[in-house]
Order: structure tokens, then C-alpha cells, then sequence
């Protein structure tokens, strides 16, 4: 065997190194089939709605009501999380998904589409995801625990930008050869894969705190403590709030681009949909094979996306911005895979589902707000202004919060040693929450690493 085999295997047992767990390679594989047919459905909506003469308000009053649940509802879902069983959770919130999906089918494919209908659709889908999202997000914990948890968030967003790599090229050529009905049956169907992965799961391979969740977990009062006691937390949550909320709303920015700024087809909207999921895939692979990315990753990986908006907000013409766009999807992946990381190994075990909330509304709550805002701002100023907007956002909450990261182990920031207690430099909040945590009878989570 060459060296260069060698360091190609090394490299490859690295990067891919959770998939050595049994349970989160069935998990993987389901939710890789999945998310294709889900970001197909996406893009699908997306021209849809302009197809119907919605124009980018439209665009983003559908995408704004696909993620109003989030910001309503996210806690709840968090604290639902926390308190049931989340592989139990998974497999109702994905065979409602899929329900979702076969109506979309049925009002596209007859013909009796309105706008009014695609809309409802959007909000049903969002009630789903809000209690789909903190579920799979704790679960991910539990399928790989703390040894693994990084490189599986990484791979999971490579599956989320893998799905928009083969979705958005996928969608675009179903709408060409068969029509948009066919990307909402194509989504239905893959849900079979999804479910098929949760019910071979095995449960006692799990790392799960020994014994039964707390029947009443703590409240939303705790959660907030919890969060505005640890900066490194409530960093992390301000820095997504920023990037959700202005940059990160590409279903809004990239169907106004190839459609106003380009003049463009489905081809155009593939092309573009194809150059920020080759990126995002570049990015994870990048971000999976490092042992250790911590918050100076978070850091600049936030500068580079906030220039990245600010070039291409230029409109230095498509093949430019095909290029920069790829870029886009690279640093994207690489800060949302760290920053959800980050969040789970800082949060404790019982606060970990309404944590993993916050940051769902943060990164997709936020949505409807952005999405509403964008959509207005492209109407009066074209489609670059958005990115232009998102651009200067990130920048601002860099220069704000750039310091707590440099200083993420400074004093005052609390270290948790591992899932069960705190170092002696934790806050007295933290420390004062902690101990009604032990006194209300968390245990040691188990470790049956197969």
C-alpha cells in the first residue's frame, strides 16, 4: 500500500469517523435520502410561488410562514425534547412530514393550486419542524455522545447541504422533464428511508442518562439563567440570531437572483442551488476532518461569510458570483456545524433540548422575520440588497462580539468537565442551577460506544 493510499484512508477514518457507530450510520443514511426530498420540496415551493405570480414577496411571506412555528413554538419543542423520548418524537414528526408532502403533491399535480394553499402547506410543515428540530438535535447527542458529537453535527449539515447539492439540481430537472407536482411525490417517497433508519435503531445502544427523564423538567426561567450565566452560550446564540436571521436566508436570496437578477430559468436557479451545495459539502468535509474547531472557527467563518455577502451584493456577474456563492455555502456549513456543536457540549444534559431550541429559533425562527424583511428589500432596491444587508449585519455582531471569542476561556466563562458537573470558575448562577439540577436526580449518561 502507497503512502498516499495510506494518508488517504487515514484522512477519510478521520473525517467520516462517527459513521463507526451502527446507530448514527442508519440515521445518517436515512436522513442523507430525506433532505434530498426535502430541499427538492424547497426549491420546488419557491418557484411554485413565483410560477403563481407571487413575486418576491410572496417568496418570502412562504418561506417566512414555513419557520413562524420555530420562533413560536421552538421552546416547546425543546422542552419536549427534554422530557420524551426524541426517537419516539422522530418517527411521529416524520410520517406527518410526509403527509404535508403528499398533499402538496395532490393540489399541484391537479391543478387546483392557489397561493393561499402553498402557504398553509408552509405553516404546516414549520408546526412539524418545530418539534422536529430540538428532537434530532439532542438525538444526535444521544446516537454518538460527547466523543463524537462535533464530527457528527458536521456530517449531519453535510447532509443538509449534500440534500441542497442534489435537491436543488434534482428539482430542477424533475420541473423541466416532469413538472413541480413530481419534486412533492419525489419528497413523500423519501420519507420511506428516513423512517425505515429510526425503526432499526437500537435503543440500548444509545447514550442516554441512565433511568427515566424528569417527569417536570425544568422551566423556561432555568433555560434563560442557564444561558445568560455562560457568555460562551449566549455568544454563540447572539452570533446566530445575526446570521439567521439577515444572512442566512437563501431560499429568499438565491430563487430572486436567478429569476430578476439574471433573467434566468430553472436552469439558472439549478446552477446556483448546485454552486452553494457543492460548497457546503466542501466546507463540511473540510470541517468534519479537524479533530478540534473551536470558536475562533465561529469567529472567522462569520468574517469570511459577511464578505462573501458583501462581493456578491456587487453583482459581479453570474460566473463570478457562481464562485462566490460556492463560498458561501462553504463558510456557512463550516459555522453552523461548529456553533451547533458548541452549544451541545456547553449545555447540561436536562437543559440540552431547550438550549438546542434556542439555537433553532436563532438560525430558523428567525426566518420569518428575515425572510419578510429581504423579500420587502428586494422589491425596492433589487435582489443584490439583501445580501448587501446581511453582509453589513455580520460584520456588526463580529466587531460587538468578536472579543468574547478571542477570550472564550477566560475568566467567567464556564467549563464543564463533562455531562454531569461543573469547574470551580463556573458562575454562581450556573453553580446555584446546577445544584437544584443534581438535587432533582440527573444521572451519568452511559457509554456502550459500539
Amino acid at each position: 500500500m502507497s503512502a498516499a493510499t495510506s494518508a488517504v484512508r487515514a484522512w477519510g477514518s478521520q473525517t467520516f469517523r462517527s459513521l463507526q457507530v451502527r446507530n448514527y450510520k442508519l440515521f445518517f443514511i436515512g436522513q442523507m435520502i430525506s433532505m434530498t426530498g426535502t430541499l427538492a420540496q424547497v426549491a420546488a415551493q419557491a418557484w411554485l410561488v413565483l410560477d403563481l405570480g407571487g413575486g418576491a414577496s410572496g417568496v418570502g411571506l412562504t418561506v417566512s410562514l414555513q419557520f413562524l412555528p420555530v420562533l413560536l413554538f421552538g421552546l416547546w419543542g425543546g422542552g419536549m425534547a427534554d422530557r420524551t423520548d426524541p426517537l419516539k418524537v422522530l418517527k411521529i414528526t416524520n410520517i406527518a412530514a410526509a403527509l404535508v408532502a403528499v398533499a402538496m403533491a395532490v393540489i399541484t399535480i391537479t391543478g387546483v393550486v392557489q397561493i393561499w394553499m402553498v402557504l398553509v402547506l408552509a405553516l404546516a410543515f414549520g408546526t412539524v419542524f418545530a418539534v422536529d428540530t430540538p428532537a434530532r438535535n439532542v438525538f444526535t447527542f444521544e446516537l454518538v455522545g460527547r466523543e463524537h458529537l462535533t464530527n457528527a453535527v458536521t456530517l449531519t449539515s453535510l447532509i443538509t447541504h449534500t440534500g441542497r447539492l442534489v435537491g436543488g439540481a434534482f428539482a430542477a430537472l424533475i420541473i423541466a422533464v416532469l413538472g413541480i407536482g413530481a419534486c412533492f411525490v419525489f419528497n413523500a417517497i423519501s420519507y420511506i428511508a428516513v423512517l425505515t433508519a429510526l425503526v432499526m435503531i437500537r435503543p440500548d445502544h444509545l447514550f442516554r442518562p441512565e433511568g427515566r427523564r424528569p417527569a417536570k423538567p425544568l422551566g423556561l426561567r432555568d433555560s434563560f439563567e442557564h444561558v445568560r450565566s455562560d457568555k460562551r452560550i449566549m455568544t454563540v446564540l447572539l452570533l446566530a440570531a445575526a446570521f439567521g436571521t439577515l444572512a442566512f436566508e437563501f431560499e429568499t436570496t438565491l430563487p430572486l437572483l436567478a429569476e430578476y437578477a439574471y433573467k434566468g430559468d430553472i436552469g439558472v436557479y439549478g446552477l446556483i442551488n448546485t454552486a452553494f451545495g457543492s460548497g457546503a459539502v466542501a466546507g463540511g468535509v473540510i470541517t468534519a476532518a479537524r479533530v478540534n474547531a473551536g470558536p475562533r472557527t465561529l469567529l472567522w467563518a462569520t468574517v469570511a461569510v459577511a464578505v462573501l455577502l458583501l462581493v456578491t451584493s456587487a453583482g459581479p456577474g453570474l460566473a463570478v458570483e457562481t464562485v462566490t456563492i460556492f463560498c458561501l455555502g462553504a463558510t456557512s456549513v463550516m459555522f453552523l456545524a461548529v456553533g451547533n456543536a458548541s452549544l451541545q457540549l456547553l449545555a447540561h444534559p436536562h437543559l440540552r433540548g431547550r438550549v438546542m431550541a434556542l439555537w433553532s429559533v436563532a438560525i430558523i425562527g428567525s426566518k420569518p422575520v428575515g425572510a419578510a424583511l429581504l423579500g420587502f428589500v428586494a422589491d425596492q432596491w433589487g435582489p443584490h440588497a439583501p445580501l448587501l444587508l446581511g453582509g453589513v449585519a455580520l460584520l456588526v455582531a463580529d466587531a460587538l462580539l468578536w472579543r468574547n471569542l478571542v477570550d472564550w476561556d477566560g475568566p467567567g466563562a464556564a467549563t464543564d468537565t463533562n455531562d454531569l458537573e461543573l469547574a470551580t470558575v463556573a458562575p454562581p448562577a450556573v453553580d446555584g442551577l446546577w445544584r437544584r439540577l443534581r438535587l432533582r436526580g440527573s444521572t451519568a449518561p452511559s457509554s456502550n460506544l459500539q
